[in-house]
């Protein structure tokens, strides 16, 4: 899909308008527009309507033959110059990017004069002034009921923004990204009906309470990718079965449960209580425990491994409290992953890859390929130990691997600190040479 991002003055709007006449021209019995259609548009357009019959009138008259022209005839007193492309038709322009601080009446006739032959396909707006709220409603309203596909927008004010009620009631809408940059906005629709539309991008939104969540639900039933990042929602539960990707990440939640057995792709941050129901199509999953895995609220975490195991690549963020809380009160021994093919696990110390270690490696038959990384976690917290790991400090934990079973990988990889614990790290990697007898080894220092 071209991508057109316009912002023109005056001098552009004029050459928009010459352009209008030339495509008018250029098909044969047309009917003119009717009137009411130049009645709706802003009184500040009569200039360029004004320019637009006066420059059609230019090109109803014969060229003046000149020697050298494209197209002469030779032996001929009439030349029939070839018809130049028009460089920018209103109606050629699939997506269209309105900056915050284009003008009423420019937007007005980017939007309005498109001809319906001609839809727009791709909308992307910027709001950012409180005075320019009106009109800019009036663009969604217009695009929601001409056949919109795409449409995405950035709100960068402190102000409320309210969408009109149309966004969420469009029967053409495939794509919705929606971000705000500096307050979250509220996302409360009265009703939602989104029969087309795949996918749903929210930024530093607020659901204002669970009936949102479930309105998303039941009103985008061809739903396959949900994205939440920075949202506040409270207690969120989806339930699809076409949803196919799901990412909730750096959210404040209360309690999230999942439904959704189509999901192939799951990224999480966990906060909060997290329920998860069988995902039989999983094949990718990221995970990051925020709370350190001392959240009183968590949910079960046997359920939630139980989850996960149909993953064939699994990034797990911090995971060792987790488990250490679940081996600590065994329920029963944990699922089998036996489709797990590759397994990242990301720490703040040494020693807190041995228990995720040893718990993986007893339970994936078929792990080719093993990732134990510190650089990640360091890197976002510009080098310096945060949570739970800097309270705890050096831990006195020993490596033990006695239980762990042998297996053969293809690919072992180790990012570690040169930190207090290189000295552990050493031992670590001389026994996860014996035990996993890797055909690849690479070790990394920072």
């Amino acid at each position: 899909m071209e991508n057109y991002s316009l912002f023109m003055g005056a001098a552009a709007l004029m050459k928009m308008a010459v352009e209008m006449a030339a495509v008018s021209m250029e098909k044969p019995g047309a009917l003119p527009a009717p009137a009411c259609r130049t009645e709706t548009l802003s009184p500040d357009l009569g200039f360029a309507m004004a320019a637009a019959r006066k420059a059609k009138r230019a090109l109803q008259r014969p060229p003046t033959p000149h020697p050298g022209a494209p197209g002469r005839a030779a032996g001929r007193g009439t030349v029939q110059p070839p018809v130049a492309p028009v460089a920018a038709r209103v109606g050629d322009m699939p997506h269209v990017t309105l900056l915050g601080h284009a003008s009423e009446r420019f937007g007005d006739s980017l939007l309005l004069l498109r001809d319906d032959d001609n839809k727009l396909r791709a909308l992307t707006l910027h709001s950012a002034n409180t005075d320019h709220f009106p009109h800019q409603r009036s663009w969604l309203r217009h695009v929601a009921s001409r056949g919109i596909r795409v449409l995405d927008i950035t709100l960068g004010t402190a102000y409320h923004f309210n969408l009109p009620d149309c966004v969420f009631n469009c029967a053409t809408l495939e794509e919705m990204i929606m971000s705000a940059l500096t307050v979250r906005q509220v996302v409360a629709p009265r009703t939602v009906c989104l029969p087309r539309l795949k996918k749903l991008h929210l930024r530093y939104m607020e659901l204002s309470d669970q009936s949102v969540a479930d309105k998303l639900t039941s009103g985008c039933p061809s739903l396959e990718e949900l994205d939440l990042s920075r949202c506040s929602l409270g207690v969120f539960r989806i339930s699809s079965d076409t949803v196919k990707a799901l990412s909730v990440t750096a959210c404040d939640y209360l309690e999230i449960h999942v439904s959704a057995p189509s999901i192939a792709s799951l990224k999480l941050s966990v906060v909060g209580r997290v329920k998860l129901d069988a995902m039989p199509s999983l094949l990718h999953a990221w995970v990051n425990d925020c709370g350190g895995g001392l959240n009183p609220h968590a949910a079960d975490r046997h359920d939630f491994l139980d989850a996960l195991c149909n993953a064939q690549h699994l990034e797990l963020i911090t995971f060792d409290s987790l488990l250490k809380d679940m081996m600590d009160k065994p329920v029963t021994e944990g699922p089998t992953f036996r489709k797990l093919k590759s397994l990242y696990l990301g720490e703040w110390l040494v020693v807190d890859f041995y228990r995720p270690f040893a718990y993986f490696v007893n339970r994936a038959p078929n792990l080719a390929k093993l990732s134990l990384d510190q650089w990640k976690l360091y890197e976002e917290n510009n080098g310096k130990i945060s949570g739970p790991a800097y309270f705890r400090g050096k831990s006195t934990e020993k490596l033990n691997l006695s239980s762990v079973r042998s297996s053969d990988l293809e690919i072992l990889r180790l990012r570690i600190s040169k930190g207090d614990d290189a000295g552990e790290f050493s031992t670590l990697r001389r026994m996860l040479k014996e035990k996993t007898k890797p055909k690849e080894m690479e070790v990394v220092w920072f």
